[in-house]
């Protein structure tokens, strides 16, 4: 078992801050680590900016759009079970709407 909700949306609210620096005109990170972590999603950091801001965009979309998708009727529970996919555990959890709200917000 993991909180699955709360880190899925709190790596998209990642990418959605570091799209919106990368908008505002911070130059993509071009370190090691960056660089392992921009290649999850298939961009490095001497593409051009607009275009891996909306690779970075794209992938918290994705992550948001999961939790969605697995969730119960909107709900979100503190859980998601490895086998399944879906949400187990203690239902409707702050934390986890936080975490969603956070990241919408990032958005």
């Amino acid at each position: 078992m993991h909180p699955r909700a709360v880190c899925t949306c709190s790596f998209a609210q990642l990418y959605y801050e570091l799209a919106g620096a990368i908008n505002n005109g911070t130059p993509v990170p071009g370190d090691p680590l960056a660089a392992a972590f921009l290649s999850q999603i298939g961009v490095n950091a001497s593409d051009p900016a607009p275009p891996v801001a909306a690779a970075l965009r794209n992938a918290g979309d994705s992550m948001l759009n999961a939790v969605i998708y697995h969730s119960n009727k909107l709900e979100l529970s503190e859980q998601f079970d490895q086998a399944s996919g879906y949400e187990k555990s203690v239902s409707n959890l702050t934390w986890s709407y936080a975490a969603f709200l956070l990241a919408a917000a990032a958005r």
